[in-house]
């Protein structure tokens, strides 16, 4: 899209081309942090309040949010404390808090904008902000254009030139037929793909992942294309307000009979039934029924919003009901209130006909791709977070589901992104974009010198080739990336600092001398010896998914991997005695070996021949114990995002089939109104705004087998939604409700999902490796009694709830 921005900056002129502004208002959460400040309040009860008001408040309504909000109602007394911040808060509701730069509205002019309306550089330095807002460019007759960039493109994008990149044969074709696939030949009107969607199993589509499409699809069982032009414009705030998507779906599938309303909207509502779906159907029926222009009908449309806005929408109504009438004597007064029903929810947007159809073609297409290609499209999906509905291990989980073998990162196989093969086995190999912290600049430098002298062979070759900063070198090796070499990741950080002085050494000899450029491009590990990192060992994001995936594990699902630098009982290395190691009689840490930010040690020396770094052994400290499975697999996840080889759930399975709860697949398949209890990862819950007011809440609970959709109304609200905000895996239980041909859960009680939760039986295992999972004989998990992690000169972080 910036090349689109600057394409039109060249052949227009700067003095022409400007973006519109956008205006940020003060709601609550603002508010508060801004005179916070100002009060002098402390940043943790600021960031408390922030951390816990929902983003729908307005900044005049804090005070009653903690008598509606069921998270707050438990906080009530602090009112009294916070009372003056919140009047305060109340005093400057609505007014303008910063200007900033609509993401794709660009204006053009043959005057000078400047002449106009003041004009400001962006951050971004391509084109310059007008100081108007769309609403004010549209109310001056500037011409504004919407250059609107889909992620999901680029994803196919990804999928495409892997499937025509492939020499394997495939299902769909040769080699030949396979290198010539098209995106846009993809054929319409495939069976499997509709009953895919039918099915309400759209991950990761375009436009029909989310849970509110889902939970149409089955509903509505689209047949064909015009049905998922439907969907894609029904799931919008236009015709959700004007409460018509259970009335379309109703008429659509024979339940009820249509009621156009008056015989002159035959043409343009009997597609719809009678339901005003698309945004040039409100033009349509108000320019048909008062009599006025199409433009008058315009603009009558974008004063629902303004009059929505300053609570007048009762005038508008009377006066539409007044010119109706009067231009149709034969439309009584009661049916002129019901269309109008359906034009006021048209205060929030919708999309045009046109609009609906282009995204239902890609959504179309990207459920096919899903269905016949998914390791391809997965793979592209990946690459390109965030985007969509859905983060990389949700989309990974589906891809497992599907008969993709997602595989872990690997030093000598993982290119910079992930890559999809369908051949001999669909499976997709996380690239090394997926791990913390690793930069763009280290994934080129990897895969060049990967290229230019082949396969690395072991950590120290890998360190004498490519220096790289000691905490994405630490994150390679936690979440596996040098397995394929090394199995033994606690024994080859344990002696890190010994193979980094031996890959300087390498390095100094392969050079003849120690150059400037060799000591600038060394890490500083002098500088990290004794410093606390931010995040733990390897640095990591807080929050749930994505590459930050593991965070609330910690806190929440279960114990924090241990420590690559713990080992019970104490063996001579930790208790600082010299050890001869693996490549004979260097010392390791605790009797002060050379490390790498010590070039004098070498660099005045004579160069000695000393051949091939990977001649020589990697120091590996074989005296210790490696992590268990269990915590490889949560530093895998850490610093991923993604759990490769399964779902964390298939490691608690054993204890949650003891407990009697369910998977996810067998509550997909129980009857209406049976009540069941299941565990999962807690995705996407969201509390969006309804028509009654009555606050719901929406999740999907994901295990291992499958996916469920719940929702939160009524009296569970009260007790539960803290848990859904707040808990990145929950236990829930409620009762089964089927519609179409899915099923939905009404949830009736939850809590988070903790490690007491599965506190197990003396003498046996806390944690049970899944079946495809290698099981270690003898390792457990601490679970009582002093952490030995906590031993003198070990760096630990308090994770607070």
């Amino acid at each position: 899209r910036d090349d689109v921005f600057r394409y039109i900056v060249q052949k227009y002129g700067e003095e022409h081309v400007a973006m519109v502004c956008t205006f940020s208002t003060f709601w609550a959460k603002s508010a508060v942090r801004d005179i916070g400040k100002a009060l002098s309040i402390p940043q943790e009860a600021l960031s408390w309040l922030s951390d816990h008001l929902s983003h729908w408040i307005h900044a005049d309504a804090i005070e009653a949010a903690f008598e509606k909000q069921a998270e707050l109602r438990p906080y009530a007394g602090m009112k009294d404390r916070f009372r003056q911040l919140f009047q305060l808060c109340g005093k400057i509701a609505g007014f303008p808090r910063h200007i900033g730069t609509h993401s794709s509205g660009i204006v053009i002019s043959r005057t000078p904008l400047a002449a106009i309306a003041p004009l400001q550089p962006s951050a971004r330095g391509i084109t310059q902000i007008w100081e108007l807002d769309k609403d004010d460019a549209e109310t001056l007759g500037a011409i504004k254009f919407d250059v609107l960039s889909l992620r999901m493109l680029s994803a196919i994008g990804d999928a495409e030139n892997t499937l025509r990149c492939s020499e394997s044969a495939s299902e769909h074709g040769t080699p030949a037929a396979r290198r010539r696939f098209s995106y846009d030949r993809i054929p319409f009107g495939d069976r499997e793909t509709f009953e895919m969607m039918r099915a309400g199993r759209a991950v990761g589509t375009f436009q029909f992942e989310s849970a509110a499409q889902m939970a149409l699809a089955v509903t509505l069982q689209p047949e064909h294309f015009e049905d998922l032009v439907a969907s894609v414009a029904l799931i919008r705030p236009g015709p959700i307000r004007g409460n018509v998507v259970a009335r379309f779906v109703a008429c659509r599938n024979g339940w009820m009979r249509a009621d156009l309303l008056h015989p002159c909207l035959k043409d343009t509502l009997a597609k719809t039934y009678g339901c005003i779906v698309f945004q040039e159907q409100v033009n349509d029926v108000v320019a048909l029924m008062t009599g006025c222009s199409d433009a008058e009908a315009d603009r009558f449309r974008k004063s629902i919003t303004q009059h929505t806005k300053t609570g007048t929408i009762q005038q508008l109504r009377q006066e539409f009901v007044a010119k109706a009438r009067a231009f149709r004597p034969d439309f009584s007064e009661e049916r002129a209130h019901r269309l109008f029903d359906q034009i006021e929810g048209w205060a929030g947007y919708g999309f045009t006909e046109g609009h609906a159809a282009s995204f239902a073609l890609t959504g179309y297409r990207s459920a096919w791709l899903s269905v016949h290609q998914p390791a391809a499209f997965y793979a592209g999906l990946m690459n390109h977070q965030p985007m969509g509905f859905f983060n990389a291990n949700t989309l990974a989980a589906e891809a497992r589901r599907r008969g993709v073998q997602v595989l872990p990162v690997d030093i000598n196989h993982s290119g910079d992104r992930c890559a999809g093969e369908a051949q001999p086995q669909p499976r997709i190999r996380l690239g090394l974009r997926m791990v913390s912290e690793l930069r763009e600049e280290d994934i080129q430098a990897i895969v060049s010198e990967r290229e230019k002298e082949g396969p690395f062979t072991s950590l120290l070759d890998f360190c004498a080739r490519v220096p790289l900063h000691r905490d994405r070198l630490e994150n390679l090796i936690l979440c596996g990336a040098f397995d394929s070499l090394h199995e033994h990741r606690r024994g080859l950080l344990w002696r890190l600092d010994e193979t980094l002085s031996l890959a300087m050494t390498y390095r100094t000899n392969d050079r003849g001398r120690t150059t400037a450029s060799s000591r600038h491009d060394a890490p500083n590990h002098a500088a990290d010896e004794g410093q606390p990192k931010e995040g733990g060992v390897a640095g990591f994001q807080t929050g749930w998914g994505g590459s930050e995936g593991f965070a609330g594990l910690a806190e929440g699902l279960c114990a924090q991997p241990a420590s690559p630098n713990h080992q019970e009982p104490l063996n001579p290395i930790q208790q600082g005695l010299p050890v001869r190691g693996a490549c004979g009689g260097a010392s390791v840490p605790g009797s002060s070996p050379i490390v790498a930010d010590q070039p004098s040690a070498i660099s005045h020396q004579p160069s000695l021949d000393l051949g091939s770094a990977r001649s020589l052994a990697t120091p590996i400290a074989w005296e210790i114990e490696d992590f268990s499975p269990w915590d490889k697999f949560l530093w895998a996840w850490r610093i991923t995002g993604v759990c490769a080889e399964a779902h964390v759930f298939a490691w608690l399975r054993e204890r949650l089939n003891r407990l009697r709860i369910m998977t996810a697949h067998e509550a997909n398949h129980q009857k209406h109104g049976t009540r069941v209890t299941v565990a999962g990862l807690n995705i996407r819950p969201h509390r969006p705004p309804t028509r009654s007011g009555q606050p719901v809440i929406f999740t999907i609970v994901e295990d291992e087998t499958d996916f469920l959709q719940a929702t939160v109304a009524g009296d569970a609200i009260e007790s539960t939604t803290a848990v859904f905000l707040t808990s990145p895996a929950v236990v829930v239980r409620g009762v089964m409700e089927r519609k179409g041909t899915g099923a939905t859960l009404r949830v009736e009680k939850a809590r988070p999902v903790r490690l007491q939760d599965f506190v197990a039986e003396e003498g046996t295992d806390l944690l049970v490796a899944p079946p495809a999972q290698r099981a270690y004989p003898g390792t457990k998990i601490q679970t009582g009694g002093p952490d030995p992690r906590l031993s003198p000169g070990n760096h630990v972080r308090l994770l607070t709830r």
